[in-house]
């Protein structure tokens, strides 16, 4: 048993069973518990506590006391598991935070660890509750040890929805793609069927219905259930992944929006720090800064609007893919190999695509053939791979910092650093200034910055080695160099330029 706190959940029928083991192992209740208290209960052994609160919940706080441990043990006994057990090799947990906040993104997570993890899962995060207010370094603690288990086959990864995103499309509608893209991950890293997935239901539609259908097929074990992160441990680790990745994410806001005597607060529409806030900056008169959810009540409240927002449907355009990639990609086996774009114009198929600045100083992508502007392709390429390997001309360009600024193409992707990219833009002044604006745009959850630690063959050119990576982490090449594009075509990695 670990020696930190350890929370149950108990019905009526074992209170009283559960105190009098406790008394009778030496504990003594304290009688200072008013009956207007939501604790039923308080019983003292030693310096270690038992509270039944009135909601159900026992909670023993953190103790080395190891006849405190053994009690904690029989308690566990007594009540059975806190979670529904998994009979496959493999779970997967999926939940979601800040979907109701007036701020910052709607973060979604899921993680991937082998059952026989579940233990160790548990000791860390069985008494968290992310539906608590917590300080950011309470959820980078926990992130910290979730992390440590990695190495024992732990897999976790997130996907965030901008604030522009869920303003303008139907929010269930975008958590069904963002997760069909996270089960996609995360299947093709577990590479075997003998899984479970838990999945919060939040009131997902046909889109990822069907998908959920097509892994069944290949012997996949789905539920879907409501709470699923209180009766679900790989829902709740998800769940806890998620609030540290938007707590990270708001404390950036905070520091860079908050006025000296009016912080940003949590981001949730009735905490009383973030309406302050929102009242001082609508005085100022500036437009609302990127992080806010214009389309929330509260907000259209302040800006005089009355008529009710009418959300589009997402602007993801199946039609755009080969038949081929969208097979491999319902599958859960679409790669950056295999990834094509068809051109609506021209009807040709490719494994790479044009982008450039508009009039309007936005990118937008274009037909490798005939030129014609393909409209979404960053939404397309966003939802069904989300990595880019950039080369150094296009760090030294400064395309990245551009774009993040104004939150348009690539938002939203993962940025994956290669060291020999880093290496020839640090020296300069200008390529130095450019990756500080793009960790500056990371920072504030626009783009998830990595760096990639494999170098490669040594015995390979420095072109080789990129070009080598995007394969390896399966991710789009963006070059504005010659040869790293045509090796990028010749190792059938899809490419943009």
């Amino acid at each position: 048993m670990s020696p930190k706190g350890k929370r149950w959940k108990s019905s009526e029928n074992k209170w009283d069973e559960i105190k009098k083991l406790l008394i009778a192992n030496g504990g003594t209740q304290d009688e200072s518990v008013s009956e207007t208290s939501s604790e039923v209960w308080r019983i003292r052994i030693g310096k270690a506590t038992f509270t039944l609160y009135s909601t159900g919940t026992i909670y023993s706080n953190p103790t080395l006391d190891s006849k405190v441990l053994q009690l904690r043990d029989q308690i566990s006994d007594l009540l059975g598991p806190q979670f529904k057990e998994t009979a496959t090799q493999f779970v997967i947990g999926l939940d979601e935070a800040g979907k109701g906040e007036v701020l910052g993104y709607s973060v979604l997570a899921g993680v991937l660890y082998p059952s026989e993890l579940s233990k160790t899962v548990e000791d860390i995060v069985g008494v968290a509750d992310t539906k608590k207010r917590r300080e950011t370094e309470y959820w980078d603690k926990l992130y910290i040890e979730i992390d440590s288990l990695k190495s024992k086959g732990l897999h976790f990864t997130t996907e965030k929805i901008p604030p522009r995103i869920l303003d303008r499309f139907n929010v269930n509608k975008i958590m069904d793609l963002y997760y069909q893209k996270i089960i996609t991950k995360l299947v093709r890293v577990c590479r075997n069927n003998n899984v479970q997935i838990i999945l919060d239901d939040y009131g997902y539609g046909k889109s990822l219905s069907d998908f959920l259908s097509s892994l069944q097929k290949t012997a996949i074990k789905i539920k879907v259930e409501s709470k699923a992160d209180d009766n679900y441990l790989e829902a709740k680790l998800a769940s806890i992944v998620a609030k540290r990745e938007k707590e990270k994410i708001i404390q950036v806001i905070n520091d860079e929006y908050g006025f000296d005597d009016c912080p940003v607060g949590s981001g949730n529409a009735g905490d009383k720090y973030t309406i302050a806030w929102l009242e001082r900056w609508k005085k100022t008169g500036e437009p609302w800064p990127w992080f806010v959810k214009t389309s929330f009540s509260n907000i259209r409240k302040m800006d005089g609007l009355d008529e009710k927002v009418v959300k589009l449907e997402p602007p993801i355009r199946e039609e755009l893919m080969s038949e081929e990639s969208l097979l491999l990609f319902r599958e859960g086996k679409l790669t950056v190999e295999s990834l094509r774009v068809t051109c609506p114009k021209c009807g040709g198929i490719s494994k790479s695509a044009k982008i450039a600045f508009n009039a309007d100083g936005n990118l937008e992508g274009r037909c490798i053939d005939c030129n014609e502007i393909i409209k979404d392709l960053d939404s397309f390429l966003r939802y069904y791979n989300g990595f880019v390997v950039p080369d150094s001309d296009v760090i030294r360009s400064g395309i990245l910092s551009r774009d993040l600024s104004r939150g348009k193409f690539f938002e939203n992707f993962t940025v994956l650093m290669h060291p020999i990219v880093l290496t020839e833009c640090d020296p300069t002044p200008g390529g130095r200034a450019e990756l500080g604006k793009i960790a500056k745009e990371a920072s504030l959850g626009k783009i998830n910055l990595q760096k990639i630690t494999d170098t490669g063959d040594d015995s390979d050119t420095n072109d080789d080695k990129i070009v080598a990576s995007a394969r390896k982490y399966n991710a789009i090449m963006y070059s504005k160099d010659r040869g790293i594009y045509n090796n990028a075509i010749a190792s059938n990695v899809f490419v943009l330029r």
